[in-house]
């Protein structure tokens, strides 16, 4: 096959999720604070052009990562054929609760919020759960879900990328630990263990890690290296 599609698509990946953090960083200086609901609707209740391309950049990034997941996974079942076709189910469950949650942020909720400001029949229990951006919400925990199922292919092809030399090497080490790192932040969640659930966004920065090391591994042709036993 040809791996310098992985390296295109993980440079791809790596570029829209640096634009993604910026975007954030952006967002989160214009909005202060907000440990509040009530700072929440009122975030979300004025117009914000930084917050619809920071979702629709992530929805593009969504896509991005699917098809990279893809791609190693047609490269890593040449080494291990079974672990790699059940790691690939994982793929489409994380590209389709990403997809929901972060477009439904721009279509569904401006209109809730519209609705419940005018004093329309929506219930505030309502609008809590579909709001991304309230950490106790549905569409937060279907977030964090997402990676980490997302975490189990990581884990998988990481571990199998983690026996090539070089760039590659490392690229699986911090693939695998991602992974393992984005399940743990799900657990913490679920059993309300507050440090464990920062392990999400360390997950990030070592999937941010990771996706530079594919990106010159492949792109630099490291994968034709000898193979690590």
């Amino acid at each position: 096959m040809k791996t310098k599609h992985i390296g295109v698509f993980s440079l791809m990946a790596f570029v829209l999720t640096l634009i993604w953090l910026v975007l954030l960083i952006a967002d989160m200086a214009q909005a202060g604070p907000m440990n509040t609901f009530a700072k929440v609707l009122e975030h979300l209740s004025t117009p914000n052009p930084i917050l619809v391309i920071s979702y629709i950049n992530v929805a593009v990034l969504t896509v991005a990562a699917a098809m990279l997941f893809g791609l190693l996974y047609q490269y890593c079942r040449f080494y291990a054929e079974e672990w790699s076709v059940a790691a690939a189910v994982f793929v489409p469950v994380y590209a389709g609760l990403n997809l929901i949650v972060y477009l439904s942020q721009i279509t569904v909720v401006p209109q809730l919020v519209e609705l419940y400001r005018t004093g329309d029949s929506v219930a505030p229990g309502v609008l809590r759960q579909c709001i991304q951006l309230w950490p106790e919400s549905a569409a937060a925990f279907a977030n964090v879900l997402a990676y980490a199922v997302l975490g189990i292919p990581s884990m998988v092809y990481g571990i199998v990328l983690m026996r090539h030399a070089g760039s590659l090497r490392w690229a699986g080490g911090f693939l695998s630990t991602s992974g393992l790192a984005s399940i743990i932040g799900l657990s913490g969640l679920v059993a309300r263990v507050l440090p464990l659930t920062m392990a999400t966004s360390v997950s990030g920065v070592l999937f941010l890690a990771a996706l530079a090391f594919l990106s010159y591994g492949f792109l630099a042709g490291q994968d034709e290296v000898q193979f690590m036993e």
